[in-house]
């Protein structure tokens, strides 16, 4: 990379001292984990704001990361790219890197560690510890399991920076909303059959927001894309439909142009939270407490059955943590948002 931004000197704060300015992260390469690791990313700008920070990401989480304009520079890499490519990538960007954050063991923090980055920070846990020289312990407290997004802010905070205050959960400002209301419906889910409410259900909800004179925008992306695509063949072609993508650019455009998300359990809520679009995510056999979309802005839904959370991608009984929520439910919940964006 030709002309990068020129590193910005800070006073020493240990234990991350940053002396040159520069600090690379590996992100994670999951896209759900990458948007629970974002607001410690912003709590690393916002404790550093001299610094001069990248980010290594798989080439295909690029448009996400654009977003978030206080990153100075991004180092992207092929999905298939060998600890080689990924050390030759970073070497390309003629910085020099005196720190490093890395939360799992991975090809990028076996290439912080063949740079031999002077602070090489992460949990001391696994093949990780490994290719660390300032590993931090991750304890698990006791008590209910913590939202992930604690597993990403811990490490931050034993960096001696603030990471849980409203400044580093504040996402980029969304476009003009849309005069009509513009409801974005997902209706599959990439965790497997068990995460989905019934589509003759979604189409229900569907055509009742038709009937109110509202627009509707079916998004299918990955694994869920098939009842993305049906669900727009039954509601037929007036309705706008965003097919699957390699390229994230048009759902994440799509999301950032609409009033508000209706998706299950999957990737998507979690797109529209990372843009700070609000939601109303369905919950069956996941944990809404552990992987809810971050932000206050969104309501999640749960029948609250014995059997859930389970976390199975395939139900083995009756599949009575979908079944049990009724349209006339997740049509209220719906339209209490829908509201509160008007």
């Amino acid at each position: 990379m030709a002309d990068m931004p020129q590193a910005i000197p800070i006073p020493d704060k240990p234990p991350l001292h940053l002396r040159s300015g520069y600090l690379v992260i590996a992100v994670p390469e999951d896209p759900v984990e990458a948007c629970f690791a974002a607001p410690a990313i912003r709590a690393l700008r916002n404790g550093r704001p001299h610094a001069t920070i990248a980010i290594a990401t798989p080439a295909s989480l690029v448009p996400l990361w654009e977003r978030e304009l206080r990153i100075d520079f991004i180092v992207p890499y092929a999905e298939n790219a060998s600890v080689k490519m990924i050390t030759a990538a970073l070497e390309g960007t003629n910085v020099e890197f005196e720190s490093s954050i890395a939360w799992e063991a991975s090809k990028v923090s076996k290439a912080f560690a063949k740079l031999k980055i002077q602070q090489r920070f992460g949990y001391r846990r696994n093949k990780l510890t490994s290719q660390l020289n300032e590993p931090l312990d991750f304890t698990q407290p006791f008590g209910p399991p913590l939202h992930r997004v604690r597993y990403y802010m811990s490490l931050v905070e034993k960096l001696g920076i603030e990471a849980m205050i409203p400044a580093n959960f504040k996402t980029p400002s969304l476009p003009p909303r849309p005069q009509v209301p513009t409801i974005a419906i997902a209706p599959g889910s990439e965790f497997g059959s068990a995460y989905r409410w019934p589509l003759d259900r979604f189409a229900e909800v569907a055509q009742l927001l038709r009937n109110s004179k509202l627009d509707v925008v079916i998004l299918g992306q990955g694994t869920a894309a098939p009842e993305a695509q049906e669900l727009a063949e039954r509601l037929g072609p007036d309705v706008t439909f965003i097919p699957d993508s390699t390229d994230l650019t048009p759902v994440l455009e799509t999301l950032a142009s609409c009033s508000v998300l209706l998706s299950n359990d999957g990737v998507l809520p979690h797109f529209a939270a990372h843009l700070g679009l609000p939601s109303t995510v369905i919950f069956g056999p996941g944990n809404p407490e552990v992987r809810r979309p971050l932000g206050r802005i969104h309501s999640t839904l749960n029948a609250h059955s014995a059997c859930s959370p389970c976390s199975m991608a395939k139900c083995p009984l009756d599949h009575r943590c979908m079944n049990d929520l009724t349209v006339e439910h997740v049509s209220a919940e719906l339209a209490k948002l829908i509201v509160q964006q008007s």
